[in-house]
């Protein structure tokens, strides 16, 4: 056989001190990086474990501060509601008094015009009255042909008499 390696026979001493500076190695490398890095894995561990607490903690409080805003909105609408319709009967009562108002003015213009006209139909009758008998005339001469004298005193009288019952 052929020796390839000539120091083979130190194996077992190389062998020995590449095992002591592996775990000098490996002793520093722990030291220096595996246990610093362990450490950083815990702590993020332990802050991410606090933050999912503190995060339910302020899920229930949301849903607590939800459900009491529902309720405040709930019984706000209804305030509003409630003022809404007290508003609502407010307007239609001022209408209301305003629509009676006027209808209360105008019936007083109205009665004080159709007395005004009543008082200019009397004018206007007095007038014409005693120059009905003259009109009454000319119209029966027209239709008949013949001169015809109707006499306006009558119907003077008559009005006259009337006025003074």
């Amino acid at each position: 056989m052929i020796d390839l390696n000539p120091d083979l026979n130190l194996f077992p001493t190389q062998v020995g001190i590449e095992l002591g500076i592996f775990f000098a190695s490996y002793g520093v490398l722990n030291k220096v990086l595996f246990q610093p890095y362990l450490e950083l894995v815990r702590a993020r561990n332990a802050k991410s474990t606090d933050l999912k607490e503190k995060s339910a903690q302020q899920k229930v409080q949301a849903e607590k501060l939800q459900t009491e805003y529902d309720a405040f909105m709930k019984i706000q609408r209804k305030e509003v509601a409630h003022w809404l319709d007290e508003e609502k009967k407010k307007v239609a009562d001022e209408e209301r008094a305003l629509i009676e108002e006027a209808r209360n003015k105008v019936a007083k213009e109205l009665a004080a015009s159709r007395k005004a006209a009543e008082e200019q139909l009397d004018i206007a009758k007095k007038e014409l009255l005693p120059l009905v008998g003259d009109y009454s005339s000319k119209i029966v001469a027209k239709l008949t042909g013949k001169k015809v004298t109707i006499s306006s005193a009558g119907v003077v009288a008559k009005k006259e008499i009337e006025e003074t019952l």
